[in-house]
């Protein structure tokens, strides 16, 4: 589960998506590698939570 806390109507927001989905989030807020890109995954059940 992708966690989003953000300045848009003050709100937080709840994504829950699938590993290739997370890998385009994460991508977007960090820089990454190709070889980190292709690394990264979220687990079952595990909460990643991105502040903006």
């Amino acid at each position: 589960m992708i966690i989003f806390h953000g300045v848009i109507n003050n709100g937080t927001y709840i994504l829950v998506a699938h590993n290739g989905i997370a890998r385009v989030v994460n991508s977007y807020f960090y820089d990454m590698t190709n070889e980190e890109y292709a690394g990264f995954g979220v687990a079952n059940c595990e909460i990643v939570k991105y502040v903006f």
